[in-house]
């Protein structure tokens, strides 16, 4: 496979707008695995939104072109459908009495469309209304076919919007490509993931009136809401393998009451504050890192998640507030203070989970890689850390799916394999994996006895 990783990160410094163009035109066989490899990373739509940007005399080849505008647009409705997905599921929870905000994958997907020159969104409200929320009637069947994979081939002359123009003239086709800036629209959605208030019990309660399964986990329920989607159900939004850092994370997140979650009038559903998914993400990412492998599109979320946290560090400010302008002339000195005291618990927090190194890493690679300011850093950068874990996202890409290393071996023998690859890096995690194992045994085995009948479905 010709390997195009340089190229590959330029192009998202364009869909990111950090770069105007490429270093040089790819040839159409660098090209197609360019196309490849936004594939394996699951961020085809965002790296469109780079192509749209490039100069014509490095545009990819026309029939490629087509082929993305399809993939893209594809991409596009189903985010638009999964929305409305969530939007539904979120206030189903709400009206049945359930304080619920949407983790990851739509959650994050919102501060995608921050685009650095907003500060505060006059669209999050958090004082909810239902009557402001998602219409009743909403059709969540329509537009989009959920059966079709993102991975196979699509007709070239559908899926194109009003983004595109195609004049045909003398059986030539040109190609005018609009950008219109709204990256969230492009972020490949997957499964909605939502983290409901109240502890195991009332979530396993609720899961069993509704929607009984017998797919639990230590941290959430497989939930039978939707035919085409899968939803999960957290009654913790995440963990870690390590018992005693797991109990820290714990009463890190439980800080967090639904008073903090932000209702999105215009998504018509509840996340988490700014503060939280800064933490959060990246225990996300670092638990699929070491398990599995991870994506650049698991990257790129972390890093719209550190713009949005600081465009946010003024929480609850209100736009029809009036402000007096003597109030404001220490109002640099006093949000510098927020900033200084907000940053110091993040890297408390990051220092008490044993992330720090990881952190690191990251921020090398948001920063190197991808542009991001430093003012948006949360931690000090390890470029030796940053080039292996970038070196990791390459070779297994997202979740791992693309990893040929350990070909052909089963789950367990392949994040067993993965993790001791890793072991140097991280031992603490992957040291703890086998008593977390057995732990997770042992829990899920208590579980199938408070069931009663049939026990439950295996679950790493």
């Amino acid at each position: 496979m010709v390997k195009v990783d340089n190229l590959f990160i330029e192009l998202i410094q364009v869909a990111l707008g950090n770069r105007d163009k490429l270093s040089r035109v790819p040839s159409a066989v660098e090209w197609g695995a360019l196309y490849e490899e936004s594939i394996r990373q699951a961020v085809a739509g965002i790296a469109f939104e780079g192509v749209k940007k490039l100069p014509e005399t490095q545009r990819p080849p026309q029939r490629l072109l087509f082929e993305w505008i399809a993939l893209s647009e594809q991409i596009k409705r189903q985010n638009k459908y999964v929305d409305k997905q969530t939007a539904t599921i979120w206030k189903q929870l709400k009206e049945d009495g359930l304080e619920a905000a949407i983790l990851k994958g739509q959650g994050v997907a919102t501060s995608y469309n921050l685009n650095l020159d907003v500060d505060v969104d006059d669209n999050v409200d958090h004082n909810l209304n239902l009557d402001d929320n998602v219409d009743d009637d909403v059709d969540v069947d329509d537009d989009v076919d959920h059966n079709h994979n993102l991975n196979d081939n699509v007709d070239l002359d559908e899926n194109i919007d009003d983004d595109v123009n195609v004049n045909e003239e003398l059986g030539a086709k040109s190609i005018d490509l609009k950008d219109n800036g709204s990256l969230g629209e492009y972020r490949q959605s997957g499964d909605i993931d939502i983290w409901v208030k109240g502890g195991y019990q009332k979530v396993c309660d609720y899961v069993q009136r509704t929607h009984p399964t017998k797919d639990v986990a230590y941290h959430r329920f497989h939930y039978d809401f939707f035919k085409d989607t899968e939803v999960e159900l957290h009654h913790r939004p995440t963990l870690m393998r390590n018992l005693f850092d797991d109990r820290k994370l714990a009463k890190w997140y439980n800080s967090f009451d639904a008073d903090s979650f932000i209702y999105l009038k215009d998504k018509g559903f509840a996340v988490p504050p700014p503060e939280f998914n800064c933490i959060f993400i990246l225990t996300h990412i670092y638990r699929h890192f070491l398990f599995e492998g991870i994506g650049l599109r698991q990257v790129m979320d972390y890093y719209f998640v550190l713009k949005n946290n600081k465009h946010n560090l003024n929480d609850n400010l209100n736009l029809n507030d009036n402000l007096d302008l003597n109030d404001n002339l220490n109002d640099d000195v006093d949000e510098n203070e927020n900033q200084n005291e907000n940053l110091g618990d993040v890297r408390d927090t990051l220092k008490s989970l044993r992330l720090t190194r990881f952190a690191e890493a990251m921020m090398w690679i948001l920063h190197t890689q991808l542009g991001l300011d430093e003012k948006y850093l949360i931690c000090g950068m390890n470029e030796r850390e940053g080039r292996f874990v970038l070196n990791e996202i390459f070779e297994t890409g997202n979740f791992g799916q693309a990893d040929k290393r350990f070909k052909g071996m089963s789950k367990f023998r392949r994040m067993t394999k993965h993790g001791i690859h890793l072991l140097l890096h991280y031992p603490s995690e992957v040291i703890w994996t086998p008593i977390w194992l057995m732990y997770h045994k042992v829990w899920r085995w208590r579980k199938v006895i408070a069931f009663g009948k049939g026990g439950l479905t295996s679950d790493n």
